[in-house]
């Protein structure tokens, strides 16, 4: 670990005076001898005692140890010995997998050394075998996996998958499709699109400073040495009224013109295709009798419009629409 930390002694992040924009810099290492030729770091072993550290990738040779940065740039040198490294297309292939279907080939889907198996070798040789071939294109990888039989199956239980069950502790066979929670990210996406508002207007930091303030919401710092933070639904009041009453779910609700909800009120579709195409669009699937039979109840009570809106705002606020299924 510290053998890869010593390639980043060179990187310093500077402030600047507009807010929250930083600037990585390369900056000459001198170590803690202030001998830049010689230029290591320090660390405490488990048992107390002190070990020194050079860039060293994955088991490989020891590198220069110089560290100034027009002799040997060690970032650069890290960014060299990934791209050529097999395990790169390897690491990508399966967090990208794990990432559209929910679990990757190996659990964790960090954790790929020789002592934990992989559920699908041949799979995931000849997917990272391609994406190296296609010069690590994302878009390639994304359009192979979205298109294959896996992505495409049922969420649903049967008798000849019940085995298959990864959310228990066992393998992921991928015979069916998994549910899982979306993350916050994934949403706020999505009601950016039923907002009509996936082209966003504004300069990229302040449409960046927006997704941020949003997701802000939903993260919680971690007690981790690096502050990490994890972004997830846990059900409080403060989240619960963000979805209910928020800016941006008032948007995704309201009729103008560019929205999901805009359009279909202004067709010419009968009022009960119409809800047919809210609950396609929020859950992808039709209503069933018992709510097509609520839906008749509220046009007895209010119009047309009110209770299309009506249903949307509750199909956007279900448990239903933050479920990938």
């Amino acid at each position: 670990m510290w053998e890869m930390n010593a390639f980043f002694r060179q990187a310093q992040v500077l402030k600047t005076k507009q807010t929250n924009v930083h600037l990585l810099v390369n900056r000459d290492f001198v170590g803690k001898q202030g001998d830049p030729n010689d230029a290591e770091i320090y660390f405490d072993e488990p048992d107390g005692s002190m070990s020194v550290a050079y860039p060293r990738f994955l088991g490989g040779k020891s590198l220069d140890h110089n560290g100034q940065v027009g002799k040997f740039d060690r970032r650069t040198e890290l960014a060299r010995l990934v791209r050529q490294s097999d395990d790169l297309s390897r690491a990508l292939v399966n967090r990208t997998w794990a990432h559209f279907l929910g679990y990757g080939f190996t659990r964790p889907v960090d954790d790929m050394g020789h002592h934990n198996a992989v559920s699908h070798p041949e799979l995931l040789e000849r997917l990272a075998k391609q994406f190296k071939a296609h010069h690590y294109n994302m878009k390639d990888l994304f359009r192979w996996i979205v298109l294959s039989d896996a992505f495409a199956l049922s969420s649903r239980f049967s008798l000849a998958n019940n085995i298959d069950a990864p959310e228990l502790g066992e393998v992921a066979y991928f015979s069916r499709y998994y549910m899982r929670p979306m993350q916050p990210e994934e949403v706020y996406q999505s009601l950016l699109v039923v907002a009509g508002k996936n082209q966003p207007t504004g300069s990229p930091l302040e449409i960046e400073q927006a997704r941020r303030d949003w997701l802000g919401q939903f993260a919680r710092k971690m007690d981790t040495d690096e502050g990490d933070e994890s972004n997830l639904f846990s059900g409080n009041i403060h989240q619960s009224l963000v979805m209910m009453n928020g800016p941006l779910m008032k948007q995704a609700t309201s009729a103008n013109a560019r929205s999901v909800l805009a359009k279909v009120m202004e067709s010419k579709m009968k009022t009960l295709k119409k809800v047919e195409h809210l609950f396609l669009a929020a859950v992808a699937r039709k209503p069933t009798k018992r709510e097509l039979k609520l839906v008749q109840q509220m046009l007895d009570q209010t119009t047309p419009d009110q209770m299309l809106q009506d249903i949307w705002w509750a199909l956007l606020n279900s448990n239903e629409f933050i479920l990938d299924h």
